[in-house]
């Protein structure tokens, strides 16, 4: 399929904001997992909206939703939206400078100025709209492939779990934040990087701790376990800060001290708790500084036989947009 990408000329991309309920245009060509554009090409829309489109399109078409991060959706042959973040969406676009993206793939952006791409730098404030990865050779003025969804390959020396940010030295990632924090993605092995949905240029999703049950973890378990052990854990999908409760009780009331902590990808990060009573204590505690795809885990351990009994294991959130950049001084 082919998609065509027309940028206004002016000095801002256009934010998905901007289109909700809109469909775009590509001028750029898209291969949506096939490793090239289908030579039966035909216009395809792109549809930035929080709710899934109900008419006017057809088999193919994308939908990005607003209100979950820019998650990538294709219109399949009846007409149902099917989630596309795991499959290599790849574009051919115009490189505005020399990139290699072959020997190493490059994060890079698109310049509103001139529509081409360039390596991103997270020192540098006009280079930071993130869109996806150079993953071929190309020099200015010339055509080169640029990954914007889906698992990418070919990099080197990277840690499964971790995520991986533009760094400061051009053109680079790391597991270390820059001078400003882009994410990229997760890395899924040693030479993969898993993209993140947010990742599209505009509006970008934050967790901001609340009242508002969004997951959980009910079921009650136990241990006699003299030391820590993980009995909980949730993934999170965006940035920001969650509420988190748990109850914990002794599982014979009275007998000893148990005790039970919040961790955040195994370190333990939130106040240690502990009781005596045989009867459930609900605590809670805003975890802040999270990154998407953290674990949110419980631990807890007994003593001396005694045991530790958790249930409710629950996080509360509520999803709010996060504007691309912030006006210090005007």
């Amino acid at each position: 399929m082919s998609i065509e990408r027309i940028i206004p000329n002016n000095t801002d991309l256009p934010k998905m904001s901007d289109v909700i309920g809109t469909p775009l245009s590509f001028r750029d060509s898209v291969d949506t997992g096939s490793g090239k554009p289908d030579e039966r090409a035909t216009r395809n829309k792109v549809f930035a909206q929080a709710s899934a489109p109900t008419e006017d399109y057809k088999e193919g078409d994308l939908w990005f939703d607003t209100d979950d991060g820019n998650t990538i959706y294709r219109a399949n042959a009846s007409l149902t939206w099917v989630s596309v973040q795991n499959e290599p969406v790849v574009a051919t676009m115009t490189y505005g400078a020399t990139i290699n993206g072959a020997t190493l793939p490059v994060p890079v952006y698109l310049k509103a100025s001139d529509s081409e791409i360039y390596a991103c730098d997270a020192d540098d404030t006009a280079t930071l709209a993130f869109i996806g990865f150079a993953i071929s050779n190309s020099t200015d003025g010339n055509t080169g492939s640029v990954q914007i969804s889906g698992v990418v390959s070919g990099l080197t020396g990277l840690t499964a779990g971790s995520n991986y940010f533009v760094q400061n030295a051009v053109g680079t990632v790391g597991t270390s934040k820059g001078t400003y924090t882009v994410l990229v993605g997760k890395a899924v092995s040693t030479t993969e990087i898993q993209l993140f949905a947010e990742n599209v240029e505009g509006s970008r999703i934050e967790f901001v701790q609340s009242a508002n049950l969004k997951a959980s973890a009910d079921t009650e378990r136990s241990t006699t376990n003299a030391t820590y052990i993980k009995v909980k854990e949730i993934a999170i999908k965006h940035f920001g800060s969650v509420n988190v409760k748990f109850d914990l009780k002794c599982g014979t009331d009275g007998a000893a001290t148990i005790y039970a902590q919040i961790y955040v990808n195994d370190v333990a990060t939130g106040t240690e708790r502990s009781t005596s009573s045989g009867t459930y204590a609900t605590y809670s505690e805003n975890i802040s500084s999270l990154d998407a795809g953290d674990l949110i885990q419980l631990y807890y351990h007994g003593t001396s036989g005694i045991a530790s009994v958790i249930r409710n294991f629950r996080l509360h959130w509520d999803k709010v947009s996060v504007a691309d950049y912030v006006v210090n001084t005007d």
